[in-house]
């Protein structure tokens, strides 16, 4: 049995890695590692742990879904549409930026801003 804990553990572990580095796989990882852990609380007469990982495993297929989401279009302020510039380097991005991100993706670790274009 400690076995499978400790196998529970590493899928946990390697959904904590999966998470960090933001790959949508560490969903699958930690529920598979919560039904395991079901799995160790039937067998171990420890049943208080069930509905906590019940509950994760619901909160690991919402997680999952709002991660599967695709980028919405930067939307038009005023009828006028708008970029996204980075701070850093100043590179103009297009609408395939997501509005939740924290920095720019053109790599450079800048934030970003909305700035409006002029249409050709």
């Amino acid at each position: 049995m400690i076995i499978f804990q400790l196998i529970s553990s590493a899928f946990q572990l390697g959904g904590t890695i999966m998470a960090a580095k933001k790959k949508r796989i560490c969903w699958v990882l930690y529920s598979i590692g919560n039904f395991m852990w079901i799995y160790v609380c039937f067998k171990t007469p420890t049943y208080g742990y069930i509905p906590v990982a019940i509950v994760y495993i619901f909160l690991n297929i919402y997680g999952w879904l709002q991660w599967s989401n695709k980028p919405k279009r930067i939307p038009q302020i005023f009828g006028v549409e708008h970029a996204v510039q980075c701070s850093k380097c100043g590179r103009m991005l297009g609408d395939e930026v997501l509005l939740r991100e924290r920095s720019a993706p053109c790599g450079c670790g800048g934030d970003y801003y909305r700035v409006p274009t002029s249409k050709s």
